[in-house]
Parts: C-alpha cells; structure tokens; sequence
C-alpha cells in the first residue's frame, strides 16, 4: 500500500490560498501516487458552514481523501498525548493518529512540526514533513 500525506489546518490554509510551497508539496505527493487526506478533525478546524467565507477550503478539502473519525483512533491519540513528557496538543495526537492508522505509513505536512514530531517519535512509518522554513 502506498504511503499517504496526511495534512493539518496549517496546510489546508497554505493549499487554500495557494502558497507555492504547499502547492509544491502536494504536486509531489499526487506524482508519488501518494493518497492525500486531512482527518475529520482538520476539517473542523478550518471550515465554519457553507458560506462563502468556506469556498477557498472546500475547494481544497473536495480533493482530499477524509476518512471517519472513529473510536480507534481517538483512543490511539489518547494514548500518545499519555506518554511521559511527551506533551503536545489533542488535534496533533488525532492527526497523528490518523497517519498511523493505515498500512503503508504516512507523511504528515503541517504547518508547525514541532509537537507532530515529539508525537510521532517511535513510530517509522510516520514521517512529519515542514511546510514552512526548516522548523
């Protein structure tokens, strides 16, 4: 199975006002056959309704793979944000959740790293990306 990008509300926001970078990353991954998708979680992170205030992101989140959010993976989230001195915040363990979920490992592109990073930490098939700089 193919690895797949995972995004935050971070590159969502990026994708919907179309910074370069962001485009360039999800270029790649589409050429890599790589399934791009954004947890349920981002989803209400970065939509308020239907209007028009909405439309940038629809545009983006209609070309996503969102899977259900589901009892698993809270529990599987739950239990990243419980390792000792850890830390790191709920919508980060959920999306990290989310990218170990499948077979074939994920990528995850958000637009902070940091807490992803401490968060994915003994997990290899997850990879957190940078969308910004070199965070």
């Amino acid at each position: 199975m193919a690895r797949r990008l995972i995004l935050d509300a971070g590159a969502i926001s990026a994708l919907a006002d179309l910074e370069p970078r962001a485009r360039a990353a999800l270029r790649v991954a589409r050429e890599q056959r790589m399934r791009v998708a954004a947890p349920a979680v981002t989803v209400a992170e970065t939509t308020r309704g239907s209007g028009p205030k909405d439309a940038k992101v629809n545009r983006v989140l209609a070309r996503l793979d969102i899977p259900a959010s589901d009892e698993a993976r809270g529990r599987v989230a739950g239990g990243l944000l419980a390792k000792p001195g850890e830390g790191g915040k709920t919508i980060d363990a959920l999306i990290v959740a989310e990218a170990l979920s499948g077979p074939g490992g994920a990528d995850i592109l958000p637009a902070d790293p940091k807490d992803m990073r401490v968060l994915a930490k003994g997990h290899p098939s997850v990879r957190v990306r940078t969308l910004r700089g070199n965070k």
